[in-house]
């Protein structure tokens, strides 16, 4: 029994300290913890109304959407620690403006492929009416 209460000492000293840095590391997982949430919160709520600011504001549309990020909802906010929130609003901002990018890039693409489309279609429709011109002319000769 003696022996037992010789390691007893050692070990309630070895608990006491790893129950005294739990919260010490539980701090650093909650930044990583709050942006993985606020990552997995914002997937879905880009708006595909960039799509629109992309087609009809080209580049500026593009930067505009990379630019102006809407803030997290505040009641996923509520009660949460401090470095919680600040990862949070990163993981969930990252997210939202990652979609919204890339939403405006697609309407961007979009705008720049009908261009190039009627462009052709137009260079098309030119070289067919000067070569039906030039060859009518060329019949009424004879």
């Amino acid at each position: 029994m003696r022996a037992l209460l010789k390691h007893a000492k050692p070990i309630a000293l070895a608990l006491a300290l790893i129950l005294a840095m739990l919260p010490a590391l539980a701090d650093v997982n909650t930044f990583q913890t709050g942006k993985l949430q606020g990552s997995a919160d914002a997937k879905g709520k880009g708006s595909k109304a960039w799509f629109l600011a992309g087609c009809f504001l080209d580049l500026i549309g593009v930067g505009a959407a990379y630019l102006i990020v809407p803030d997290p909802p505040a009641e996923s906010l509520m009660g949460k620690s401090s470095e919680y929130v600040m990862g949070y609003t990163e993981g969930y901002k990252d997210t939202v403006r990652s979609e919204d990018t890339k939403y405006a890039l697609y309407g961007f693409g979009t705008e720049v492929a009908v261009s190039l489309l009627a462009s052709a279609c137009y260079c098309c429709c030119v070289v067919v009416v000067v070569g039906g011109t030039a060859s009518s002319s060329s019949s009424s000769s004879y």
